[in-house]
């Protein structure tokens, strides 16, 4: 979050390239420079590190801000499959229902 200005789409090959980063890498837009990135507005995100698990109908199960134990994060994974495989997939069992781009989430 700091020298914004630096951070170009060639500054951001390069540093891939450099650090031999293979997997995708997304950049997130702003809608107001002075603001906060869509992404950490509509999904209610306060920082870095940020978590969102959202299960496979798109619903949002979990988020949390800051590290999360790999056990905790585990137990919340099996417990979202254990739910989809018998067909719990409604808005109740979930945090908040599915984002909607250029809305946000409800």
């Amino acid at each position: 979050f700091e020298h914004h200005a630096a951070m170009t789409p060639t500054s951001l090959e390069a540093f891939l390239l450099e650090y031999r980063i293979g997997f995708p890498v997304g950049v997130d837009a702003h809608d107001d420079p002075a603001g906060a990135p869509l992404t950490m507005t509509r999904y209610e995100l306060r920082g870095t590190p940020s978590l969102v698990l959202i299960d496979r109908v798109g619903l949002i199960r979990f988020r949390g801000f800051g590290h999360e134990p790999d056990l905790a994060l585990g137990a919340r994974i099996a417990q979202v499959i254990a739910q989809h495989d018998v067909g719990v997939t409604s808005a109740e069992n979930s945090v908040k229902a599915a984002c909607v781009p250029g809305e946000g989430c409800q």
